[in-house]
This record gives structure tokens, sequence and C-alpha cells, in this order.
């Protein structure tokens, strides 16, 4: 017998419906929340970190552009995780409403199968049975009946998909429309341009104590804008491919401009170096055995680590270390803060914008609050 099929418009293969591509939504939702909350508690102790760095006050017109800046771009900050849990939120419903139409497109190729027909990759229904006059009309309706529900459910579970990816390019366009401000315009060459009534020469080389100070609260605030902007984004519109890729480069610049303010606050006798951590001695202020960690303390890994660069651009500039491990995974060791206890730093590098975790040490909480 002919096989029975439908012009009803394009539909998936048999082979899609039985292996669609459901799982992805539960890890991109689990990872998007990871990353919302990871940016927001960031930004929270940059904030903490540009009112009172190294726990000292300090005022003036830096400070309070300072302040302005980072106070803006929290907020910022905040509605965009508020937006990137409730994408996550409807990828996570939306699991079961693929999961049930996927079922549905299975029972019916199954359903068809158990009347005696073959069902095709194309979702034709053809009669594996010897038929005669008098079942000949019969078979046929059925057919044609199995080949309709098939169809039907199989268009079912494209158009949930399809509704699906809209919703989710809907909270991305949302997303993209909640911006900083100056977005688009990271300074690469001005290093103090950014700050209210206080215009600072472009060379780092002439600043002076307080403005090099200043200008480097400022970067600090920059890099955190970049970080949002490359990072916690989960979403990358066709149109937005260019820009996004612009974005990953001003990583060189970023980069660039901490090195020169670097040098010129060692040049002032001001190391910049994270709480905890001590310059060695005749090592021109680079802190010894940056991102290692002391002696009797490994990484919770099995097999075999290897000492290394760390990934970062930044933190090679400064002879950062890692540890590698087997998979590819790197381990940075935090020494500690007001805010934090010694722990790792975490990043399977399993994709490109794979987040960074704490890992506690013993016992002790990465972080020391509640």
């Amino acid at each position: 017998m002919s096989p029975a099929s439908s012009s009803a418009g394009a539909v998936p293969g048999r082979s899609q419906i039985e292996n669609w591509d459901i799982d992805h939504l539960e890890g991109s939702a689990s990872r998007w929340r990871a990353s919302a909350t990871e940016f927001e508690d960031l930004f929270a102790l940059h904030r903490q970190n540009i009112s009172t760095p190294g726990g000292t006050e300090w005022e003036g017109t830096a400070n309070d552009a300072a302040l302005d800046r980072v106070t803006a771009d929290t907020a910022v900050v905040t509605r965009h995780a508020e937006i990137v849990c409730s994408a996550a939120d409807l990828a996570d419903a939306s699991i079961g409403d693929l999961r049930a139409a996927q079922r549905a497109a299975i029972t019916a190729i199954a359903e068809a199968e158990a009347d005696g027909f073959r069902v095709g990759e194309d979702l034709s229904v053809t009669d594996t049975r010897r038929i005669d006059v008098s079942t000949m009309a019969d078979r046929y309706t059925a057919a044609v009946e199995h080949a309709e529900n098939i169809r039907w459910n199989a268009s079912q579970l494209l158009a949930t998909d399809t509704l699906i990816g809209q919703r989710l390019t809907s909270k991305a366009a949302e997303l993209n429309g909640i911006r900083f401000d100056g977005e688009g315009t990271i300074q690469v060459a001005n290093f103090g341009g950014g700050f209210k009534e206080s215009p600072f020469d472009d060379d780092p080389r002439l600043l002076t104590r307080e403005q090099a100070l200043a200008a480097w609260e400022m970067l600090e605030s920059d890099k955190a804008v970049y970080r949002s902007r490359c990072t916690v984004r989960p979403f990358v519109l066709p149109n937005e491919q260019a820009a996004y890729q612009a974005c990953l480069d001003d990583q060189l610049a970023l980069d660039t401009r901490q090195a020169a303010l670097e040098a010129r606050l060692r040049e002032l006798g001001v190391e910049i170096l994270p709480p905890g951590i001590e310059a060695a001695p005749g090592a021109a202020g680079m802190p010894a055995s940056r991102g290692l960690p002391p002696d009797g303390i490994y990484p919770p890994v099995e097999g075999k680590v290897t000492q290394g660069p760390a990934s970062r651009p930044s933190e090679q500039a400064r002879g950062g270390q890692s540890l590698w491990d087997e998979k590819g995974g790197e381990w940075r060791y935090f020494p500690g803060d007001k805010y934090h206890n010694p722990h790792w730093d975490y990043n399977p590098h399993n994709s490109p914008t794979s987040p960074w975790q704490n890992i506690a040490i013993g016992d002790l909480p990465p972080r020391t609050g509640p």
C-alpha cells in the first residue's frame, strides 16, 4: 500500500522527535542563575571596596564620582539578574511542556506501529499487513488517521519548541535594552575623563598619586562593567555578534590600561595587591606565587595537577599562576580577606563562558559572613 502522508507543512523527522534536545534547558537555567548570583555578589563587594578600599575611608570628588558610577552600575546588574533569573524560570517551566509534547508524538508513532503500520523517517505511514478487498478501505482510513495524528503531534512539538525559543529571545531583547551608562564606549586611553570636575592627564605617567588612585578605582569600575557586559549575558542575538566580539576584544585594552596604572602606582610607592598577599622581596612588586596555595594545601580533585600560567591576561601580567587538573579545570588559591575565608577559585573551562566558582577549603565556607 502507498505510504499515507500529509502536505500540512514542514515537521521534524522521526529521529529528531525521538532525540529532541530538552536537557540543555535545565543546564542553561542552572548556569544562568549561578551567573546572576555571582555578579550580584561581585558588584556588592565591588561597591564596598570602592567605598572603603582596604578598609580605609576616602573622600573627595573622585570618591563621589566612583560611588555614583558603581551605585548606578549595581542597579543595572540587579535588573540584569532579575531578567536572567526570569529566563531561567521560563526554561525550567518549559521542560515539562517540551517533554509532554515529545511524549505525545512518540506515542502517536507507537500506536501506528502497534496497529500494524510502519512509520518512516519522514513520518509516512505504510501498512505492513496483507490486505484484501474487504479490508482495504478500513486499512487506508486507519493509515490516513495515524499519519494525521503523528504529524499533528510532531507539529505541536515543533510549535512548543519554537514558542519557547521566541520567549527566551524576548528575554534576551529585554536584557539588551537595559544598558550601563556609557556602555559601548569603554575608555581605553583616557584614565580619568569619567570623573566629574576632575580632568586627569591621558598619560598615566603624568598622574599624581591621588589622580592615579582615583583612576585605579575607575578602572575597577570599568572592569566590573566589562565583566557584566561580556559574561553575565547568557543570550547573544544574531545582530549582536559583532558588538559582542568587540566587547571581548576590549579585554586587551583594559589589561593594557591596568598595567600602565600599576606601573605608575609602583613609581609612586603604592602597591595594588589583593588583601592578604604580600609582595616578594626584590620581585618588582609582584606577589610570590600569586594564585598558588601554601605547602600542604591541595585542590579537591582526583589525578595530577600541573602548575601553569593563569588563564586571565590580567593575572598573567602580574605573574599569576594556577593549578590545572587533568580535565582542563583551573584552580587558584585565594588567601582570604575581611569578606572571605581562604578558598579555591575554580573554573572547569568546559565552555567559553563557564563561570568561576568558590570552593571551600576544609570546613570553612568561602564567605566570612552569614
